[in-house]
Protein backbone atom coordinates (compact mmCIF):
# COMPACT_ATOMS: atom_id res chain seq x y z
CA UNK A 1 0.00 0.00 0.00
CA UNK A 2 2.58 2.40 0.66
CA UNK A 3 4.66 1.48 -2.21
CA UNK A 4 1.17 2.29 -4.66
CA UNK A 5 0.63 5.92 -2.43
CA UNK A 6 4.24 6.54 -3.63
CA UNK A 7 4.09 5.86 -7.09
CA UNK A 8 1.19 7.98 -7.17
CA UNK A 9 2.53 11.16 -5.72
CA UNK A 10 5.10 10.68 -8.08
CA UNK A 11 3.38 10.50 -11.18
CA UNK A 12 0.93 13.56 -10.11
CA UNK A 13 4.91 15.66 -9.65
CA UNK A 14 5.70 14.73 -13.21
CA UNK A 15 2.21 16.03 -14.56
CA UNK A 16 2.35 18.99 -12.15
CA UNK A 17 6.31 19.51 -13.76
CA UNK A 18 4.75 19.22 -17.30
CA UNK A 19 2.39 22.10 -16.92
CA UNK A 20 5.03 24.65 -16.81
CA UNK A 21 4.37 28.22 -18.08
CA UNK A 22 5.70 27.59 -21.63
CA UNK A 23 2.11 26.07 -22.45
CA UNK A 24 0.24 29.15 -22.06
CA UNK A 25 -1.18 30.78 -24.91
CA UNK A 26 0.42 33.75 -26.98
CA UNK A 27 -0.94 37.43 -26.12
CA UNK A 28 -1.09 38.95 -29.81
CA UNK A 29 -0.70 42.85 -29.99
CA UNK A 30 -3.76 44.61 -30.54
CA UNK A 31 -4.43 45.33 -34.41
CA UNK A 32 -3.10 48.92 -35.54
CA UNK A 33 -3.67 50.86 -38.35
CA UNK A 34 -3.33 54.58 -39.13
CA UNK A 35 -3.78 56.70 -42.31
CA UNK A 36 -1.26 60.36 -42.35
CA UNK A 37 -3.32 62.57 -43.37
CA UNK A 38 -6.63 61.79 -41.76
CA UNK A 39 -8.34 64.60 -42.48
CA UNK A 40 -11.55 64.90 -44.23
CA UNK A 41 -10.51 65.34 -48.33
CA UNK A 42 -12.27 68.05 -49.68
CA UNK A 43 -11.53 68.45 -53.76
CA UNK A 44 -12.01 71.99 -55.70
CA UNK A 45 -14.44 71.76 -58.64
CA UNK A 46 -10.74 71.62 -60.37
CA UNK A 47 -10.11 67.80 -59.27
CA UNK A 48 -7.36 67.05 -57.82
CA UNK A 49 -5.00 64.09 -55.55
CA UNK A 50 -4.24 63.09 -52.34
CA UNK A 51 -1.88 60.90 -51.24
CA UNK A 52 -2.44 59.04 -47.90
CA UNK A 53 0.39 57.05 -45.87
CA UNK A 54 -0.41 53.64 -44.74
CA UNK A 55 0.67 52.17 -41.15
CA UNK A 56 -0.69 48.82 -40.00
CA UNK A 57 0.65 45.80 -37.92
CA UNK A 58 -1.34 43.78 -40.10
CA UNK A 59 -0.49 41.28 -42.62
CA UNK A 60 -2.44 43.23 -45.43
CA UNK A 61 -4.83 46.07 -46.24
CA UNK A 62 -6.94 47.71 -48.78
CA UNK A 63 -8.83 50.30 -49.67
CA UNK A 64 -12.42 51.08 -51.83
CA UNK A 65 -15.03 54.37 -52.41
CA UNK A 66 -18.17 53.99 -51.97
CA UNK A 67 -18.55 56.85 -55.48
CA UNK A 68 -17.46 56.25 -58.92
CA UNK A 69 -16.07 60.07 -59.04
CA UNK A 70 -13.52 59.47 -56.10
CA UNK A 71 -11.00 57.08 -57.35
CA UNK A 72 -8.65 55.41 -55.40
CA UNK A 73 -5.09 53.47 -56.70
CA UNK A 74 -3.49 51.50 -54.18
CA UNK A 75 -0.08 50.84 -54.02
CA UNK A 76 3.13 49.44 -51.55
CA UNK A 77 2.21 51.23 -48.11
CA UNK A 78 0.04 54.25 -49.45
CA UNK A 79 -3.08 55.04 -51.49
CA UNK A 80 -4.04 57.88 -53.19
CA UNK A 81 -7.28 59.55 -53.57
CA UNK A 82 -8.41 61.58 -56.88
CA UNK A 83 -11.11 63.11 -58.65
CA UNK A 84 -11.17 64.40 -62.18
CA UNK A 85 -13.17 68.08 -62.88
CA UNK A 86 -16.61 68.44 -61.83
CA UNK A 87 -18.62 69.85 -65.00
CA UNK A 88 -21.86 70.02 -63.11
CA UNK A 89 -23.35 72.90 -61.30
CA UNK A 90 -24.02 70.79 -58.26
CA UNK A 91 -21.26 69.25 -55.57
CA UNK A 92 -20.09 65.62 -56.31
CA UNK A 93 -21.81 63.38 -53.66
CA UNK A 94 -20.30 62.42 -50.54
CA UNK A 95 -17.99 59.74 -50.61
CA UNK A 96 -16.43 57.26 -47.95
CA UNK A 97 -13.33 55.79 -48.47
CA UNK A 98 -13.00 52.26 -46.28
CA UNK A 99 -9.25 51.17 -45.52
CA UNK A 100 -9.45 47.73 -43.85
CA UNK A 101 -6.48 45.76 -42.62
CA UNK A 102 -6.61 42.16 -41.83
CA UNK A 103 -4.63 39.32 -40.41
CA UNK A 104 -6.07 36.22 -40.18
CA UNK A 105 -9.29 36.65 -39.04
CA UNK A 106 -8.83 39.33 -37.12
CA UNK A 107 -9.29 42.94 -38.76
CA UNK A 108 -9.55 46.84 -38.41
CA UNK A 109 -11.00 49.35 -40.28
CA UNK A 110 -10.69 53.02 -40.68
CA UNK A 111 -13.06 55.91 -43.11
CA UNK A 112 -12.07 58.77 -44.83
CA UNK A 113 -14.93 61.29 -45.80
CA UNK A 114 -14.35 62.71 -49.26
CA UNK A 115 -16.39 65.43 -51.15
CA UNK A 116 -16.03 67.81 -54.26
CA UNK A 117 -17.10 71.48 -54.76
CA UNK A 118 -19.73 72.56 -57.47
CA UNK A 119 -18.68 72.89 -60.63
CA UNK A 120 -18.78 76.05 -62.75
CA UNK A 121 -21.04 75.99 -65.74
CA UNK A 122 -19.65 75.63 -69.38
CA UNK A 123 -19.75 77.96 -71.78
CA UNK A 124 -18.62 77.60 -75.17
CA UNK A 125 -16.57 79.90 -76.70
CA UNK A 126 -18.02 81.35 -79.85
CA UNK A 127 -15.73 83.55 -80.43
CA UNK A 128 -12.87 80.88 -81.09
CA UNK A 129 -12.41 81.02 -84.35
CA UNK A 130 -12.80 84.31 -84.95
CA UNK A 131 -15.16 87.26 -83.75
CA UNK A 132 -18.28 88.98 -86.39
CA UNK A 133 -21.23 90.44 -85.68
CA UNK A 134 -23.64 87.43 -85.65
CA UNK A 135 -22.79 84.28 -83.89
CA UNK A 136 -24.59 80.84 -85.20
CA UNK A 137 -25.38 78.23 -82.68
CA UNK A 138 -26.46 74.83 -83.16
CA UNK A 139 -27.97 73.96 -79.48
CA UNK A 140 -29.37 74.87 -76.74
CA UNK A 141 -26.99 76.02 -73.85
CA UNK A 142 -24.05 78.46 -71.88
CA UNK A 143 -22.42 80.61 -74.98
CA UNK A 144 -19.76 83.32 -74.76
CA UNK A 145 -17.87 85.51 -76.50
CA UNK A 146 -14.98 88.13 -76.93
CA UNK A 147 -17.47 91.56 -76.46
CA UNK A 148 -14.10 93.95 -76.99
CA UNK A 149 -14.02 93.38 -80.71
CA UNK A 150 -16.11 94.96 -83.18
CA UNK A 151 -17.04 92.80 -85.99
CA UNK A 152 -14.11 90.73 -87.23
CA UNK A 153 -11.81 93.38 -86.08
CA UNK A 154 -10.07 93.99 -89.41
CA UNK A 155 -9.07 97.21 -91.04
CA UNK A 156 -10.66 97.48 -93.85
CA UNK A 157 -10.11 100.03 -96.85
CA UNK A 158 -12.28 103.29 -96.38
CA UNK A 159 -12.98 102.84 -92.79
CA UNK A 160 -11.50 103.89 -89.63
CA UNK A 161 -8.78 101.26 -87.78
CA UNK A 162 -11.60 99.46 -85.02
CA UNK A 163 -10.94 100.13 -81.52
CA UNK A 164 -11.29 98.13 -78.39
CA UNK A 165 -14.91 97.98 -77.18
CA UNK A 166 -14.97 98.51 -72.82
CA UNK A 167 -18.27 98.14 -72.17
CA UNK A 168 -19.96 98.39 -67.95
CA UNK A 169 -22.85 95.63 -69.13
CA UNK A 170 -24.68 93.67 -71.00
CA UNK A 171 -28.48 93.07 -72.03
CA UNK A 172 -30.78 91.68 -74.27
CA UNK A 173 -31.55 93.89 -77.13
CA UNK A 174 -34.71 92.24 -79.03
CA UNK A 175 -35.27 88.48 -79.34
CA UNK A 176 -37.81 86.52 -81.37
CA UNK A 177 -39.56 84.56 -78.09
CA UNK A 178 -39.81 85.53 -74.37
CA UNK A 179 -37.21 83.59 -72.28
CA UNK A 180 -35.01 82.69 -75.51
CA UNK A 181 -31.99 84.39 -74.02
CA UNK A 182 -31.12 84.59 -70.45
CA UNK A 183 -28.85 84.71 -68.27
CA UNK A 184 -26.51 87.28 -69.64
CA UNK A 185 -23.39 89.25 -68.17
CA UNK A 186 -20.41 90.53 -68.74
CA UNK A 187 -17.34 89.74 -67.22
CA UNK A 188 -13.43 90.64 -68.23
CA UNK A 189 -14.63 91.50 -71.33
CA UNK A 190 -16.84 88.63 -72.30
CA UNK A 191 -20.61 88.48 -72.88
CA UNK A 192 -22.03 85.08 -71.50
CA UNK A 193 -26.02 83.91 -71.89
CA UNK A 194 -28.21 81.12 -72.13
CA UNK A 195 -30.08 80.41 -75.26
CA UNK A 196 -33.09 77.78 -74.79
CA UNK A 197 -34.04 76.84 -78.50
CA UNK A 198 -34.19 78.05 -82.24
CA UNK A 199 -35.01 82.13 -82.57
CA UNK A 200 -33.02 85.11 -83.00
CA UNK A 201 -32.14 87.65 -80.98
CA UNK A 202 -29.48 90.70 -80.16
CA UNK A 203 -27.30 91.15 -77.18
CA UNK A 204 -25.68 94.49 -76.77
CA UNK A 205 -22.30 95.76 -74.21
CA UNK A 206 -23.06 98.73 -73.14
CA UNK A 207 -21.67 102.02 -71.47
CA UNK A 208 -24.93 103.73 -70.47
CA UNK A 209 -25.51 103.90 -73.96
CA UNK A 210 -25.42 100.21 -76.30
CA UNK A 211 -21.66 100.55 -77.62
CA UNK A 212 -21.87 97.81 -80.25
CA UNK A 213 -24.42 94.49 -80.51
CA UNK A 214 -24.56 91.24 -81.85
CA UNK A 215 -26.72 88.91 -83.72
CA UNK A 216 -27.26 85.51 -82.24
CA UNK A 217 -28.65 82.87 -84.86
CA UNK A 218 -30.17 79.91 -83.64
CA UNK A 219 -31.82 77.89 -87.17
CA UNK A 220 -34.00 75.51 -86.60
CA UNK A 221 -32.33 73.13 -89.98
CA UNK A 222 -28.85 73.01 -90.51
CA UNK A 223 -26.51 75.91 -92.07
CA UNK A 224 -24.74 73.95 -95.25
CA UNK A 225 -23.13 75.34 -98.22
CA UNK A 226 -24.09 75.45 -102.07
CA UNK A 227 -21.72 74.93 -104.21
CA UNK A 228 -22.56 77.56 -106.57
CA UNK A 229 -21.52 78.04 -110.91
CA UNK A 230 -19.26 80.62 -110.28
CA UNK A 231 -17.35 78.54 -107.43
CA UNK A 232 -18.42 80.07 -104.49
CA UNK A 233 -20.20 78.11 -101.21
CA UNK A 234 -23.57 80.21 -100.94
CA UNK A 235 -25.33 79.58 -97.86
CA UNK A 236 -28.66 77.43 -98.33
CA UNK A 237 -30.75 79.67 -96.03
CA UNK A 238 -31.15 83.55 -95.62
CA UNK A 239 -29.02 85.19 -92.88
CA UNK A 240 -31.49 84.57 -89.66
CA UNK A 241 -33.75 82.11 -91.24
CA UNK A 242 -35.06 78.92 -89.30
CA UNK A 243 -34.56 76.89 -92.80
CA UNK A 244 -35.62 77.15 -96.23
CA UNK A 245 -38.66 75.63 -96.05
CA UNK A 246 -40.74 76.53 -99.36
CA UNK A 247 -44.06 78.52 -98.17
CA UNK A 248 -43.27 78.91 -94.77
CA UNK A 249 -42.01 82.60 -93.15
CA UNK A 250 -39.53 81.16 -91.14
CA UNK A 251 -37.55 80.71 -94.58
CA UNK A 252 -37.96 84.69 -94.97
CA UNK A 253 -34.52 85.35 -92.57
CA UNK A 254 -34.49 88.94 -91.16
CA UNK A 255 -33.76 92.04 -92.94
CA UNK A 256 -31.01 94.74 -92.97
CA UNK A 257 -30.42 98.19 -94.11
CA UNK A 258 -27.92 98.41 -97.06
CA UNK A 259 -24.43 98.48 -94.82
CA UNK A 260 -26.34 98.15 -91.19
CA UNK A 261 -24.71 95.43 -89.16
CA UNK A 262 -28.12 95.34 -86.93
CA UNK A 263 -31.04 93.17 -88.40
CA UNK A 264 -34.68 93.72 -88.08
CA UNK A 265 -37.63 91.00 -88.20
CA UNK A 266 -39.24 89.64 -91.00
CA UNK A 267 -43.19 90.10 -91.90
CA UNK A 268 -45.09 87.96 -89.36
CA UNK A 269 -46.79 85.98 -92.52
CA UNK A 270 -46.12 85.20 -96.09
CA UNK A 271 -48.39 88.09 -97.54
CA UNK A 272 -49.10 90.98 -94.31
CA UNK A 273 -47.30 94.11 -95.55
CA UNK A 274 -47.97 95.53 -92.48
CA UNK A 275 -47.21 93.50 -89.44
CA UNK A 276 -43.62 92.56 -88.45
CA UNK A 277 -43.15 88.91 -86.92
CA UNK A 278 -43.31 88.91 -83.16
CA UNK A 279 -40.62 89.60 -81.05
CA UNK A 280 -39.59 90.69 -77.57
CA UNK A 281 -37.84 94.08 -76.88
CA UNK A 282 -35.78 95.95 -74.08
CA UNK A 283 -37.45 98.54 -72.42
CA UNK A 284 -35.81 101.70 -73.76
CA UNK A 285 -35.00 100.06 -77.40
CA UNK A 286 -38.33 99.05 -78.81
CA UNK A 287 -38.90 98.91 -82.90
CA UNK A 288 -38.88 102.80 -83.83
CA UNK A 289 -38.17 104.52 -87.03
CA UNK A 290 -35.92 107.70 -87.45
CA UNK A 291 -37.31 110.81 -89.19
CA UNK A 292 -34.61 112.80 -90.08
CA UNK A 293 -36.47 115.90 -90.44
CA UNK A 294 -38.58 115.25 -87.15
CA UNK A 295 -35.63 114.56 -85.19
CA UNK A 296 -35.72 117.87 -82.97
CA UNK A 297 -32.44 117.90 -83.40
CA UNK A 298 -30.13 121.51 -83.98
CA UNK A 299 -29.83 119.47 -87.70
CA UNK A 300 -31.85 116.99 -89.13
CA UNK A 301 -28.90 115.24 -90.25
CA UNK A 302 -27.18 114.70 -86.94
CA UNK A 303 -28.87 111.23 -86.64
CA UNK A 304 -27.54 110.12 -89.74
CA UNK A 305 -24.33 108.51 -88.86
CA UNK A 306 -23.11 105.91 -88.50
CA UNK A 307 -22.65 105.81 -85.04
CA UNK A 308 -26.15 106.87 -84.47
CA UNK A 309 -26.97 103.63 -86.17
CA UNK A 310 -24.64 101.64 -83.72
CA UNK A 311 -26.16 102.69 -80.77
CA UNK A 312 -29.71 102.29 -81.72
CA UNK A 313 -29.87 98.62 -82.93
CA UNK A 314 -33.62 98.93 -82.85
CA UNK A 315 -34.29 102.13 -84.94
CA UNK A 316 -34.74 102.15 -88.88
CA UNK A 317 -33.18 104.94 -89.99
CA UNK A 318 -34.92 106.92 -92.76
CA UNK A 319 -34.34 108.80 -95.49
CA UNK A 320 -33.98 112.84 -95.49
CA UNK A 321 -36.60 113.59 -98.37
CA UNK A 322 -37.25 117.98 -98.82
CA UNK A 323 -39.43 119.41 -101.48
CA UNK A 324 -37.64 121.70 -103.65
CA UNK A 325 -39.01 124.92 -102.33
CA UNK A 326 -37.43 123.87 -98.75
CA UNK A 327 -34.28 124.72 -97.33
CA UNK A 328 -32.86 121.51 -96.60
CA UNK A 329 -30.95 119.08 -99.10
CA UNK A 330 -32.81 115.57 -99.94
CA UNK A 331 -30.94 112.11 -99.09
CA UNK A 332 -32.14 109.19 -100.31
CA UNK A 333 -30.09 107.31 -97.64
CA UNK A 334 -29.92 106.38 -94.13
CA UNK A 335 -26.69 108.42 -93.95
CA UNK A 336 -26.13 111.86 -94.76
CA UNK A 337 -22.59 111.23 -95.76
CA UNK A 338 -22.86 108.15 -98.00
CA UNK A 339 -20.25 105.54 -97.35
CA UNK A 340 -19.86 102.74 -100.16
CA UNK A 341 -17.41 100.23 -98.14
CA UNK A 342 -19.06 99.64 -94.95
CA UNK A 343 -19.67 96.15 -96.56
CA UNK A 344 -16.45 95.74 -97.52
CA UNK A 345 -16.35 96.91 -101.49
CA UNK A 346 -13.74 98.84 -101.92
CA UNK A 347 -15.18 101.13 -104.51
CA UNK A 348 -15.14 104.69 -103.87
CA UNK A 349 -15.83 106.20 -107.17
CA UNK A 350 -17.24 105.46 -110.56
CA UNK A 351 -13.38 106.27 -111.69
CA UNK A 352 -12.21 103.32 -109.75
CA UNK A 353 -15.68 100.46 -109.51
CA UNK A 354 -13.94 97.32 -107.76
CA UNK A 355 -14.96 94.12 -107.76
CA UNK A 356 -12.62 93.62 -104.48
CA UNK A 357 -14.40 92.94 -101.49
CA UNK A 358 -13.16 91.86 -97.74
CA UNK A 359 -15.42 91.57 -94.95
CA UNK A 360 -15.68 94.08 -92.91
CA UNK A 361 -16.60 94.98 -89.50
CA UNK A 362 -20.29 96.02 -90.44
CA UNK A 363 -20.47 92.77 -92.30
CA UNK A 364 -23.73 91.30 -90.48
CA UNK A 365 -22.50 87.72 -91.40
CA UNK A 366 -21.22 84.62 -89.18
CA UNK A 367 -17.89 83.37 -88.67
CA UNK A 368 -16.34 82.24 -91.96
CA UNK A 369 -19.49 84.14 -93.95
CA UNK A 370 -19.71 87.60 -95.83
CA UNK A 371 -22.03 89.73 -97.77
CA UNK A 372 -22.10 88.22 -101.64
CA UNK A 373 -21.23 90.32 -104.37
CA UNK A 374 -23.03 90.69 -106.94
CA UNK A 375 -20.74 88.49 -109.51
CA UNK A 376 -21.52 85.37 -106.68
CA UNK A 377 -24.84 85.08 -108.38
CA UNK A 378 -24.16 84.89 -111.86
CA UNK A 379 -25.47 82.35 -114.10
CA UNK A 380 -28.49 81.41 -111.53
CA UNK A 381 -31.53 80.34 -113.41
CA UNK A 382 -35.33 80.07 -112.81
CA UNK A 383 -36.74 76.73 -112.41
CA UNK A 384 -40.70 77.95 -111.13
CA UNK A 385 -42.44 79.95 -109.09
CA UNK A 386 -45.01 79.72 -106.30
CA UNK A 387 -46.97 83.14 -106.03
CA UNK A 388 -46.82 83.70 -103.77
CA UNK A 389 -44.05 83.15 -101.46
CA UNK A 390 -41.27 81.83 -102.99
CA UNK A 391 -38.87 81.22 -106.78
CA UNK A 392 -36.73 77.92 -107.04
CA UNK A 393 -33.82 78.34 -108.70
CA UNK A 394 -30.82 76.85 -110.83
CA UNK A 395 -27.59 77.76 -109.01
CA UNK A 396 -25.29 74.84 -110.20
CA UNK A 397 -26.31 72.64 -113.48
CA UNK A 398 -29.69 70.85 -111.95
CA UNK A 399 -29.44 71.78 -108.27
CA UNK A 400 -31.87 73.53 -107.10
CA UNK A 401 -32.88 76.01 -103.99
CA UNK A 402 -35.56 78.58 -102.97
CA UNK A 403 -35.32 81.88 -102.79
CA UNK A 404 -38.33 83.30 -100.76
CA UNK A 405 -40.04 86.23 -101.95
CA UNK A 406 -40.61 88.44 -98.87
CA UNK A 407 -40.95 91.92 -100.01
CA UNK A 408 -38.50 95.06 -99.30
CA UNK A 409 -38.75 96.55 -95.89
CA UNK A 410 -39.41 100.56 -95.92
CA UNK A 411 -40.16 101.78 -92.07
CA UNK A 412 -43.01 99.85 -91.37
CA UNK A 413 -44.44 97.78 -94.15
CA UNK A 414 -43.08 94.78 -96.35
CA UNK A 415 -43.58 96.35 -99.95
CA UNK A 416 -44.41 92.95 -102.02
CA UNK A 417 -44.23 90.80 -100.12
CA UNK A 418 -45.38 87.07 -101.42
CA UNK A 419 -44.30 88.94 -104.82
CA UNK A 420 -40.99 89.73 -105.01
CA UNK A 421 -37.62 89.50 -103.09
CA UNK A 422 -34.20 90.95 -102.89
CA UNK A 423 -30.94 89.28 -102.17
CA UNK A 424 -28.45 92.58 -101.14
CA UNK A 425 -24.95 92.54 -102.52
CA UNK A 426 -21.81 94.23 -100.96
CA UNK A 427 -21.95 96.58 -104.18
CA UNK A 428 -22.25 100.29 -103.52
CA UNK A 429 -22.82 100.40 -106.94
CA UNK A 430 -25.77 99.38 -109.59
CA UNK A 431 -24.70 96.16 -111.62
CA UNK A 432 -26.18 94.97 -114.84
CA UNK A 433 -26.10 91.01 -115.38
CA UNK A 434 -25.82 90.44 -119.28
CA UNK A 435 -23.75 93.39 -120.13
CA UNK A 436 -21.61 93.38 -116.12
CA UNK A 437 -22.07 97.40 -116.69
CA UNK A 438 -21.52 99.09 -113.33
CA UNK A 439 -22.74 102.51 -112.52
CA UNK A 440 -21.74 104.27 -109.17
CA UNK A 441 -24.17 106.46 -106.96
CA UNK A 442 -23.65 108.03 -103.73
CA UNK A 443 -27.06 105.87 -103.20
CA UNK A 444 -26.47 102.58 -105.30
CA UNK A 445 -26.12 99.38 -104.21
CA UNK A 446 -26.95 96.30 -106.22
CA UNK A 447 -29.16 93.49 -104.46
CA UNK A 448 -30.16 90.30 -106.37
CA UNK A 449 -33.88 90.51 -107.71
CA UNK A 450 -36.39 87.48 -107.64
CA UNK A 451 -39.77 88.59 -109.19
CA UNK A 452 -43.07 86.31 -109.24
CA UNK A 453 -45.26 89.27 -110.60
CA UNK A 454 -44.31 88.17 -114.34
CA UNK A 455 -44.60 84.94 -116.43
CA UNK A 456 -41.72 83.95 -116.44
CA UNK A 457 -40.69 85.19 -113.36
CA UNK A 458 -37.84 87.70 -113.95
CA UNK A 459 -34.31 86.83 -112.02
CA UNK A 460 -31.70 89.70 -112.35
CA UNK A 461 -30.16 92.84 -110.62
CA UNK A 462 -31.64 96.05 -109.35
CA UNK A 463 -30.21 99.30 -107.63
CA UNK A 464 -32.91 100.52 -105.02
CA UNK A 465 -32.51 102.88 -102.13
CA UNK A 466 -29.49 101.96 -99.40
CA UNK A 467 -32.14 103.05 -96.62
CA UNK A 468 -34.14 100.20 -97.95
CA UNK A 469 -33.97 96.66 -96.08
CA UNK A 470 -33.56 93.36 -97.58
CA UNK A 471 -32.33 90.13 -96.89
CA UNK A 472 -28.41 88.34 -97.15
CA UNK A 473 -27.73 85.31 -98.59
CA UNK A 474 -24.06 85.06 -96.84
CA UNK A 475 -21.04 83.18 -98.58
CA UNK A 476 -18.03 81.68 -97.56
CA UNK A 477 -15.46 83.74 -97.17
Amino acid sequence: MKKFLLLAICALSVCLTGCSDNDTPEQLPDPELTLAPDAPIVFPAEGGSVEITVTTNMESWNAVSDQKWCNVAVSAGKFTVSAVENETPEAMPAATVTVTATSGERSVSRELQVSQEAGKEKYTDLSREGTSNCYLVTAAGNYSFDATVRGNGATTEGLDAPTAIAGTSAAVVWQSAPGLISGVTLADGRISFKIAGPGNAVIAVKDGAILWSWHIWYPEAEVAELNSKTGYEVMNMNLGAMHNTPGDVGSYGLLYQWGRKDPFPHPATCQDINKRADAVYAEGFEYAVSYPRNAGTESPYDNMTVEWSIAHPTTFMSDAMYEDWEERTSVADWLYNHHPNLWGNVTTSNNNISKVSLKSIYDPCPVGWKVPSPEDFAGIERVSQSSPYYVTIHYNGNRTTNIPTGGTFVETRFMNNGQLGRLYTNAPYNMHWGTWACRYGDISCTSIFFSTGSVPSFIGTTDYYRYAANPIRCIRE
